[in-house]
């Protein structure tokens, strides 16, 4: 039984993850008055309206809702995104759970209107944004030949100059502010936003006992490591116009189980705005992916690491902190939860990549003695791995220990080293290398920037899928996921994967949805 005048939303969902809040809706209906009978309006009736093209509307015809969304979650509903037209004509407004189509709607084609109704339309990617993001996948075939800028932008420049300013030298590690856009930044409240995140991540937490342990030992960890503090009564009332509180969330990598990696949420928006928001992420300083992986193929020997947790190596100063607070209460949900705040880069933080770079090229420049150490921290670093190659065992090995003993004085420690040299292996202690890598005999693959590397053999590898697209009837984006699946930077095996982009293009110009 509904209450006359209340509003009850069925919306059936194919998948919820709390984790990224993306959500993928299939059909919804509502009752809004008592007194009114349920209406079904067809898709021709919105086609007539002109503010409303380019809505993705879809029928929902002989469709059971199976889900209640109260106003516990009327954050899922809230509006960020109208359109209206003239006098007595439906409103479309976009939430989180995607497009609505709500208000006065026709009857029967006649000018009187007589049902008020809601229909949520399902949320997908369009076929701009896919376009777009396969535009971008195929700058990979760039092979650096693009023209950089030659002057930096404004935003650039500032960022710069924000980093110069605010790196500091703590004897153990560096320290540098976030990168504001502007000076005079003013957050909106955040509190109940990341509260209801953090109740997300709690029921996936019971849902999955083991999941629950991980991150619980996790955040334990970050606090025995001095990457995050709990704040006192007297710290929580410090008012500050920079003050957020982030959500956060675990993501699990297949080529790690059992390991998961917490995320800081920066992109989470309260009342219309995130901490990305307004946050610079400053200029690139990355080296080119195919520079790097060339070099690395260049000479006889190869070896390659990765800096230990690097973003959590480089500290926020301290009045930046108030930014990077967050809520935790060790899944214990009938306490309110305790506050805390992240000493450290976070990651999710839109300057947190630029800024470690920065701090690792700085370090360099200050402490490396030999150019060759200098050159090989600034120009074969790709973020946090190292690749590099030597035609001797002993140079190759000589660089491993500049390489380390400089980024130490920052706090970076470089471990998980691989190589294809036994000798190598043998002078360099259990810790520093990757565990499945001791015996120069193993014969399993290993990830470098998403090639499988085979060290004994010294070859990169590709692994593709099987699935046969012809089994059932194929679609345009399960065509593009096969062919996507092959990560190919150097064109390798592009004689191979071309056989599918060309098709792929008759598919795109045909206009395939």
């Amino acid at each position: 039984m509904v209450e006359e005048n209340s509003v009850r939303l069925d919306v059936t969902v194919s998948k919820i993850d709390d984790d990224s809040r993306m959500f993928t809706m299939k059909r919804v209906r509502t009752i809004t008055h008592m007194s009114l009978p349920e209406q079904h309006i067809n898709i021709s009736d919105w086609k007539k309206f002109s503010h409303l093209k380019g809505i993705p509307i879809k029928d929902i015809d002989h469709e059971k809702p199976s889900l209640l969304i109260g106003q516990d979650n009327i954050h899922l509903i809230l509006a960020r995104q109208i359109r209206t037209g003239p006098e007595n004509l439906p409103v479309a407004s976009k939430c989180k759970l995607g497009w609505a189509v709500h208000g006065p709607s026709p009857n029967n084609g006649e000018n009187s209107f007589k049902a008020h109704t809601l229909h949520i339309c399902e949320k997908e990617t369009t076929d701009e944004e896919l376009q777009k993001m396969v535009e971008k996948s195929y700058l990979t075939e760039t092979f650096g030949t693009l023209i950089a800028a030659d002057q930096p932008s404004r935003e650039s420049s500032r960022a710069l100059e924000l980093m110069r300013n605010t790196l500091k030298y703590t004897g153990e590690n560096y320290e540098i502010g976030l990168l504001w856009k502007t000076d005079n930044i003013q957050l909106p409240e955040s509190k109940f936003m990341a509260l209801q995140r953090l109740k997300c991540v709690e029921r996936k937490c019971r849902l999955n006992e083991k999941f629950g342990k991980e991150y619980c030992k996790k955040i334990m960890k970050y606090e025995e490591e001095g990457y995050i503090k709990k704040l006192t009564l007297e710290d929580e009332k410090i008012d500050n116009p920079h003050l957020w509180y982030l959500p956060h969330f675990a993501v699990e990598n297949s080529n790690k189980p059992n390991k998961i990696r917490l995320v800081f949420d920066a992109a989470a928006k309260s009342r219309g705005m995130s901490l990305n928001d307004v946050l610079l992420s400053g200029p690139d300083l990355l080296q080119l992916l195919v520079a790097i992986l060339w070099k690395f193929r260049q000479r006889r020997f190869g070896f390659c690491g990765d800096i230990r947790e690097m973003f959590h190596r480089v500290g926020i100063q301290e009045r930046d902190r108030c930014a990077q607070r967050f809520l935790w209460r060790k899944l214990e949900s009938d306490r309110p939860p305790d506050i805390y705040e992240m000493l450290v880069m976070t990651f999710g933080a839109t300057c947190s990549p630029v800024c470690a770079q920065f701090v690792k090229n700085s370090n360099a420049e200050e402490f490396s003695t030999n150019p060759d150490t200098l050159l090989a921290i600034i120009k074969k670093f790709y973020v946090d791995d190292y690749l590099d190659s030597k035609d001797t065992e002993e140079e190759a090995l000589e660089t491993i220990i500049e390489v380390c003993k400089v980024q130490k004085v920052a706090g970076f420690e470089v471990v998980n080293w691989m190589k294809n040299s036994q000798l190598i292996r043998d002078k360099l202690s259990d810790d520093m290398l990757l565990a499945a890598t001791k015996n120069i005999d193993d014969t399993s693959l290993h990830r470098i920037l998403g090639l499988w590397w085979d060290p004994r053999i010294d070859e990169f590898s590709f692994r593709l899928t099987s699935e046969n697209l012809m089994a059932e009837q194929p679609t345009k984006r399960k065509v593009l996921q096969a062919l996507m699946s092959v990560y190919d930077p150097l064109g390798l095996i592009f004689t191979f994967t071309v056989r599918g982009k060309i098709p792929m293009q008759d598919i795109w110009r045909v206009g395939i949805d």
